[in-house]
């Protein structure tokens, strides 16, 4: 662990160096799963309570963006993976259980760090929070109920709240209450889709959209997020092109790069 962070170190600090005239302060820097999602030196495992208030003690970490489920009972939790075997002492779908069976599971981490329900997070209404909405059971092959996960999100009640949708066709359903970005592929299909909705931007891997392409898409109003970044290479490669944000998957290398 220790290796791993001194080199993390080391790299952050050779690319600064190179580009120490840069200036990224207008960048949102947004944890992705908090702190990340596999990642040996985050800290706490990702979407934990821990990960998010770790986050959030670095200066220039503006919010987090966040992985919401909904349960069996209708309660929303914060879990990544199709399937909790992959993460968790549990087994099969968040979507299948209920919340008092949730509540005693625990990830399989170094902490052991508990599922989180989403009422249970205190917003800090100087941060951002991105909530990308896992709507699909995995177990049964079927769409959530949506409306009542719309519920639970109106219940919450945060002006720094928006939400990540992974098809346009839910536009319709969580447009008019939320500030809504479209995860996409494509960037020629993000383009059309913000063209054709009241949008308010959109996120897509840092790999598939050019500098000259994100700035045509800014330029048209929207808010453009970047993701898929997992090194201080990857961070500062998102950083040059001058998004939005950048969900980064290594938050400490992007603390580094922004200041």
């Amino acid at each position: 662990m220790f290796f791993r962070v001194a080199v993390v170190f080391i790299l952050t600090n050779l690319l600064m160096s190179c580009h120490e005239n840069e200036n990224y302060s207008e960048i949102d820097i947004i944890g992705h799963a908090a702190m990340g999602l596999s990642m040996p030196n985050s800290g706490f495992h990702s979407n934990s309570k821990e990960a998010i208030d770790f986050a959030l003690t670095f200066p220039a970490v503006t919010g987090v963006e966040l992985d919401v489920r909904i349960s069996k009972d209708g309660e929303l939790w914060l879990y990544h993976d199709n399937y909790l075997e992959s993460e968790t002492n549990g087994f099969g779908c968040l979507e299948n259980m209920l919340s008092q069976e949730i509540e005693s599971l625990v990830y399989s981490s170094f902490h052991k760090e508990k599922l989180v329900q989403l009422s249970k997070i205190s917003f800090d209404p100087n941060k951002k929070y991105f909530f990308d909405l896992k709507l699909i059971n995995a177990c049964d092959n079927k769409v959530v109920d949506t409306n009542l996960l719309k519920q639970r999100l109106l219940e919450i009640n945060q002006s720094n709240i928006s939400l990540i949708l992974p098809s346009p066709s839910y536009f319709s359903l969580f447009g008019s209450e939320f500030y809504c970005l479209l995860s996409c592929e494509s960037v020629s299909v993000l383009k059309n889709e913000l063209d054709s909705q009241n949008w308010m931007g959109g996120v897509i891997r840092n790999s598939s959209i050019s500098s000259h392409e994100l700035q045509e898409l800014k330029s048209s109003g929207k808010q453009i997020y970047l993701f898929d970044l997992r090194s201080p290479q990857g961070n500062l490669n998102a950083l040059r092109k001058h998004p939005t944000g950048i969900f980064t998957d290594d938050v400490r290398s992007a603390q580094a790069l922004a200041n």
